[in-house]
């Protein structure tokens, strides 16, 4: 299977989760969005620490 093929089968995933989804009525990350999400998740987890030495410094 080449790249092209993948990347269809990977969208084709994609949309059938996302039907899923809706009629489940449950928001669905899809797979093509997880390393978008833990990016996010990560810069999440990076805000807090800093805001936890932020408090630490000047309390």
């Amino acid at each position: 299977m080449n790249e092209e093929e993948q990347d269809l089968e990977v969208i084709k995933k994609d949309v059938a989760d996302m039907l899923a989804s809706l009629e489940a009525g449950v928001p669905q990350v899809s797979e093509s969005e997880k390393p978008l999400e833990a990016y996010y998740q990560e810069a999440e987890n990076l805000k807090n620490k800093v805001a936890t030495l932020f408090d630490k410094i000047y309390d």
